[in-house]
Parts: C-alpha cells; structure tokens; sequence
C-alpha cells in the first residue's frame, strides 16, 4: 500500500520515538523536504517546540479548534500557509490549532487527543479521516516505528498495550518491526491478500467486497476507539466532527466490477459514525465534482492546495451551521 514520501535535502528526520503516539514530530525542526509529486522546488517544513508543523501557541480565551489527521492534515507537497486548517484560520475566532503528522492511525490520532490536547483549551475537534488509512489500527508497525496496540481481551474489552521503552532504540525496532511485517504479510497471504505481488491502486483490498471479512477485525477496533474518543470529548465538552476526505479510487476511478467498490471503506466508517452519534462530513461527492473541472489531489492522491481551499470551504460551512455545536 502507498504512503507519503518526501525525500528530503538533508539528513534531518521529521520524527522521533514517542512512549504514547509511537512517534511524533521532531520539536523545532526547520529543513527543505522534497515531495514525490511534480514539484520541482522544495517545500519549507518547520516543526514548534510541541512537534507540530504549527506557529507557537498563543493562548486564547475563547478556546481552540484543533484540527488532527494524517499526511493530508500536515499537508504534504505543500506549503504551511496553504492547508486547510491555516485557511481556518481566517475564518474563525478560534485559535486553529493543525495537530496533523504523517502515516498517524486513528487510534494513535486518539491517544494524540487524549495525551496532548489539553494545553489548547479545545473546543472542537475536527478528525480529517482518509478512510484507506483506517488499517493502520491493524498495523503493528509504520515508517521504522513500532505503533501503539489495540486490542480486546477475552470479555471483550478493548485495553492498549503500551509501547515499550527499549522500543526508542532504533536498533531494537528495526529487528521487531521487521518480524510484525512478516507476521502481517504471512496473515495476509493466508486469506489469499498479495498485496506485494502487482499491487494495484485500481484492486487494493479494502475495496474488494470478497475481502470483506479479512477487516472486520479492522472495524471492531475502529468502533471501540469511536466510543473512547466520544466518551472524552463529552465529559470534556468538546464537539466532535469528522471529516471524510475523497480517495484517489473514488475521483480517478470507475469500478468494471460490482465487487471493487471504492466507496465501501467510507460507507462502513460512516455507519460506524452513525452508530456512535458522531457528526460528519462526507466531503467526496463535493470534491468530484470539483475535480471533474480541475484536480483536487496531487497524482498520488494527497490534496492539493486547490483541494485544501475546498476542504477549508466546506468545514467552514459546516461549523457556520450552530444548530449542531
């Protein structure tokens, strides 16, 4: 499966160990890193002293809208300035707050939420979900770093097994993280998902119907982490909204068979949204249309700056709706 990538012009990393998220932005980073997208100039990347792709914190009274999600939320290929949760900025009297770092999974968006929010004052939360990335939650390992473990035990009850300390050598999680992607890759090859052997944007598995029941694992996990992140935000009054951004499959491709769906990874989210009673915005079909016109995404799939415009729009819109807050 893809992942964002940026080569960088120097040696400087992005990230480092963190004992709760699994790893977290490097604090006070400054670097040009280069996309692999058609870009051909640099994109200036600088990190806080929290780790955040983000100017300094300046408390307000009024409170914070936190903004957390992946690589489209940190904005890779783009300039700060450029992303949506900056575009908030201008928009709101909240501080906006981008808490977004590449290859996060909801589940280490949760701990983020729970571990690292507090300082803001948040009052509402904005999760931008990208649906394909929903298996990291069955993924032990990502990018060198081993990530935090979900699971149930045997009454069902969803515990965290905590990352170890040794797990900050390097040394240690190249030799762990290597054995969880033999032990993934065997799991997968024995439901018949080869995902190595011509892998395809056009037949990746979580769209496949017939595949279904290899992620229902996947799903179990993401709705208990719904009902963990619900429960806090209520008893810490925080409005909660998630925002569902569009899949390259969805914009570029049309499926020649019933059973690749590219929409069933977002149907299954929304329904485990609904069930949960937890707000929304399903913002693909909005972008299609968009996209028909001019591209909304990068070719690998992340937004451009003309996707963020549009993404910043329609949240916006949405939070401008109080009926919900």
């Amino acid at each position: 499966m893809t992942k964002a990538r940026a080569q960088k012009q120097d040696s400087t990393p992005l990230y480092g160990f963190d004992k709760d998220i699994g790893f977290w932005g490097l604090k006070n980073l400054h670097h040009n890193a280069y996309f692999d997208y058609e870009i051909k100039n640099p994109i200036k990347v600088f990190h806080n002293s929290e780790g955040l792709r983000e100017e300094e914190y300046k408390p307000n009274k009024k409170g914070s809208l936190i903004c957390c999600g992946g690589s489209h939320t940190w904005g890779a290929g783009i300039e700060q300035n450029k992303r949506y949760s900056d575009i908030l900025k201008d928009k709101q009297c909240l501080n906006v707050i981008n808490m977004g770092h590449c290859s996060l999974g909801l589940d280490q968006i949760v701990i983020s939420i729970i571990k690292k929010t507090e300082i803001y004052n948040p009052k509402i939360i904005v999760i931008e979900q990208y649906v394909w990335a929903l298996h990291r939650v069955i993924t032990k390992q990502i990018n060198g770093y081993i990530r935090p473990n979900f699971y149930f035990d045997e009454n069902q009850i969803l515990k965290l097994k905590k990352i170890p300390k040794y797990h900050s050598i390097h040394l240690l999680r190249k030799i762990i993280g290597g054995f969880h992607d033999y032990k993934k890759e065997l799991n997968e090859f024995r439901k018949g998902i080869k995902i190595k052997e011509g892998y395809s944007l056009k037949n990746d598995p979580i769209f496949l119907s017939w595949k279904t029941d290899f992620y229902v694992p996947m799903y179990k996990l993401i709705d208990g982490l719904l009902k963990i992140l619900k429960a806090y935000c209520s008893e810490n009054q925080i409005k909660l909204i998630f925002c569902l951004g569009p899949l390259k499959n969805q914009l570029d491709f049309v499926s020649k068979s019933s059973l690749i769906d590219y929409d069933l990874p977002s149907r299954k989210f929304m329904s485990l949204l609904e069930k949960n009673d937890i707000k929304y915005i399903e913002t693909i079909s909005e972008m299609k249309k968009y996209h028909q016109k001019e591209p909304v995404i990068f070719p690998d799939g992340h937004l451009n700056p003309y996707g963020h415009e549009l993404l910043a729009n329609i949240i916006d819109r949405e939070l401008s709706d109080l009926s919900w807050i």
